[in-house]
């Protein structure tokens, strides 16, 4: 469901506009965030460098979610708040948005 249609939902379920507006700016950013998480996304273009030399075979040798997980908790003791994080995989994000958006269409008149 695109921001627009969570717009229409929201609006015919609740008449408190600003509640409104913090709950359509908060799944913005969960957009945004999806995008980054886009398989079909173009990362390159976002962060511009390529794999650096035996990453790809370390995560072959190590398993890419232990390289991942180890990256980030390394970087999170540098930098608590810049640090990336892991989370759950996209599929479950995504079903967790379409979860969202069902309970909205549920809860109309209710909210």
């Amino acid at each position: 469901m695109r921001v627009e249609e969570w717009a229409e939902v929201y609006r015919s379920a609740c008449v408190d506009e600003a509640r409104i507006e913090r709950l359509l700016e908060r799944v913005r950013r969960l957009e945004e965030l999806l995008a980054l998480c886009d398989p079909e996304g173009d990362r390159l273009a976002v962060f511009g460098t390529e794999a650096p030399p035996g990453l790809v075979e370390m995560c072959e040798e190590h398993g890419y979610g232990n390289v991942m997980d180890a990256a980030a908790r390394l970087w999170r003791t540098k930098d608590p708040v810049g640090a990336y994080t892991l989370g759950p995989a996209v599929g479950d994000v995504q079903e967790a948005l379409r979860d969202g958006a069902f309970v909205v269409s549920e809860s109309r008149g209710r909210l």
